[in-house]
Parts: structure tokens; sequence; C-alpha cells
């Protein structure tokens, strides 16, 4: 559908512990779609942010409605690598936009 807004997720990059990062430190937040098992996931939206500013992080996911599908589950996650390395990965997912996002609530 033509002129309808993109949709946008936001939310924010925290940690339990106070990390300093580096210049070259980046991270990568994206919004993939996780509704088939045993598969990649679909990646529906990335924003990558350098340098890295003290926790909590903002970030801001923009997606297209016409590719979101009501039936399919959709997830956040986020990493965080410096110079080729993975520092930092989210241990889940976690869901947003459609009916999965609702029950997942801790």
């Amino acid at each position: 559908m033509e002129g309808m807004p993109a949709r946008i997720v936001t939310g924010y990059v925290v940690f339990r512990q106070r990390p300093s990062f580096s210049l070259s430190a980046v991270l990568t937040v994206t919004l993939d779609d996780v509704s088939l098992a045993d598969t990649p996931a679909r990646i529906s939206s990335v924003e990558t942010l350098t340098p890295l500013r003290e926790p909590p992080i903002p970030f801001a996911l923009h997606c297209d409605p016409a590719d979101i599908l009501a039936n399919h589950t959709y997830a956040v996650r986020a990493r965080i690598e410096e110079d080729g390395w993975l520092l930092f990965i989210s241990a889940r997912a976690y869901h947003v936009i459609t009916r999965r996002a609702f029950r997942d609530r801790d």
C-alpha cells in the first residue's frame, strides 16, 4: 500500500555490567522473521551504530508494513563486535510486533 508510514520498533540495548567500548566497536540490532524452525531468520531491518555511547544504547528499526505478516513471529536481536571479534550477543530473542510479542513479556 503506497503512502503507508514505516513501522518503527524502538528500544534500548542494556547490560548487567558497565562495559566500555573502543571507537571501533559496532552494535548491530536486527529485526528478524523467526517464524520458520530450523532455518536462518529472515532479516527485516538492520541498524548499525558506531561509535557506541554509554548504555543504555537506543535503537530504532524501520520496516515496511507490507513486509510484516500477521501470522509470522518477529524478534529483535543485538550483537556487538570489535575489530572482527564478537564481544556481546543477546541471550534471547525479544518478540515484537505480532501475536507472540504479547505472550512473551517478562
